[in-house]
């Protein structure tokens, strides 16, 4: 109990839904990167939410720190799917 306390996660919240995305971890490094003025570049990266399962593209600035762990939730089954 006392380890879910003290973990976070890295991630942007859904523009379509409002819910946090985690971000892979050399988005990470491309934030730090900027925030350390070793880079100058505002990049864009794209990120699909699991909750509404829609994908739209993001600021590597606007990445921030999420309270507990990530939010990896099983995708949904697919119709068709044998």
């Amino acid at each position: 109990m006392t380890d879910e306390l003290g973990k976070s996660y890295h991630g942007v919240l859904c523009i379509r839904c409002g819910q946090p995305i985690s971000v892979s971890p050399k988005i990470v490094t491309l934030q730090s990167e900027f925030e350390s003025g070793a880079t100058t570049a505002l990049g864009t990266f794209l990120n699909r939410c699991r909750v509404c399962e829609l994908e739209s593209r993001y600021w590597v600035a606007d990445v921030r720190v999420f309270p507990g762990g990530s939010q990896a939730s099983a995708p949904k089954a697919r119709a068709g799917a044998a």
